[in-house]
């Protein structure tokens, strides 16, 4: 059997670790699929799935589409050019988009609920983005054959909102890399705070992200006098205009100096980011996973999250949790816990208890099942073709 994996959309961020981090799991499997991942011309991407996926995987370069507006119906077409040439059985969609038209079965994931939440400020651009982006990933879990969650918490919510129905419908978890439990992994980015203790915040920039409540509650420590940890936020920037208004946060609270906003991060060497900091602060008030939680608690850090059902769903007792749009109980909950080292060393036991309930090969078996689920169903599509 095979099973094709569309990478074109899933190249940033949680999307790309879900990959790297699921193909070679799958590849170990002891079964008779092998894989196909479809990925743009990107040469350094090609050769770390190449070397990954091993002799299981086929990795297939699409060219790029030059025009932004046009890449989703170009990807529709180079999707179905390519199931034609060679013709796999299941497609995984990890960034939750299904082609059209497909011969095969598909199962579509269900990771990113931005398009969810109408309550946040987004401009224009995004406002249309997410409003087109919502109609097709509704037809995309309505069209797939089964429909994969990374969360309870998200399962409901998409349940409820898209109306999918359970009979095709299964919560399977992320895992988590052991380069998160080793002990230093290579960081090589100049630190202006080198020598001095450290909060850490980990995530893509985006406005849900609420790193202005996280900003704005160090500030409120730094105005009392007596702060010395740093606060370092390590993601990628998504969202101009919300990064704008990140630094002018900064530069108004007088924090240039302080507040160190470091950009992506290569995977393989953040691990020491974490193991190095004092506490990891998740402000996220919008996930369906969370990810960074499982890293923070195998490099061993004390977890302050925002208080949303997901959050408590995957850290459980291994975090304390604030109301996430509240800078005041973010401020106190930040300084008690810096303050309380027994309290810090607790939570870093129960997040290393907590997080051994996460494998990638335990996400790895799970997907191998539906996969095998669907092969009766393949085997009615050959005998149609």
């Amino acid at each position: 059997m095979k099973v094709a994996i569309n990478a074109l959309s899933a190249k940033v961020g949680g999307g790309w670790t879900y990959i790297t981090n699921l193909l070679p799991e799958l590849c170990a499997l002891d079964n008779d699929i092998s894989y196909i991942v479809i990925i743009d011309e990107d040469p350094e991407r090609v050769a770390q799935l190449r070397e990954i996926g091993g002799d299981r995987a086929l990795v297939v370069e699409l060219p790029l589409s030059r025009y932004r507006l046009s890449s989703s119906l170009y990807e529709q077409f180079m999707i179905w050019k390519l199931a034609k040439l060679q013709r796999p059985d299941i497609l995984l969609c990890p960034a939750g988009i299904a082609p059209f038209i497909f011969p095969g079965k598909i199962v579509v994931l269900l990771r990113n609920m931005n398009h969810l939440k109408t309550d946040i400020k987004w401009n224009w651009s995004q406002v249309v983005r997410l409003g087109l982006l919502k109609y097709v990933v509704k037809f995309s879990a309505h069209r797939a054959d089964h429909v994969v969650y990374v969360s309870r918490a998200s399962s409901i919510q998409y349940g409820v909102e898209m109306k999918i129905p359970e009979s095709k419908s299964r919560v399977v978890y992320h895992g988590i890399s052991e380069l998160f439990s080793t002990s230093k992994s290579g960081f090589t980015v100049s630190k202006s705070w080198v020598g001095k203790p450290y909060i850490l915040s980990v995530s893509s920039i985006y406005r849900y992200k609420n790193f202005h409540t996280l900003i704005n509650a160090y500030g409120q420590l730094v105005a009392r006098g007596g702060m010395q940890h740093d606060l370092v936020i390590a993601g990628k920037n998504l969202d101009e205009p919300y990064y704008q208004e990140l630094l002018a946060d900064i530069e108004r609270l007088d924090l240039s100096n302080r507040i160190h906003l470091l950009g992506e991060i290569p995977y393989t060497q953040i691990s020491q980011l974490y193991q190095d900091s004092a506490l990891f602060v998740f402000p996220s008030y919008l996930e369906s996973f969370g990810h960074p939680l499982l890293e923070a608690m195998q490099a061993g850090v004390a977890i302050l999250a925002a208080d949303i059902e997901v959050s408590r769903e995957i850290a459980a007792d291994a975090a304390e949790y604030f109301e996430p749009m509240d800078s005041n109980v973010l401020a106190v909950a930040i300084d008690r816990l810096l303050k309380d080292e027994v309290r810090r060393k607790q939570l870093v036991l129960k997040g290393k208890q907590r997080v051994g309930y996460f494998s990638w090969t335990k996400t790895a078996r799970e997907m191998g099942e539906i996969f095998n689920e669907l092969a009766p169903l393949v085997e009615c599509d050959r005998g149609v073709r």
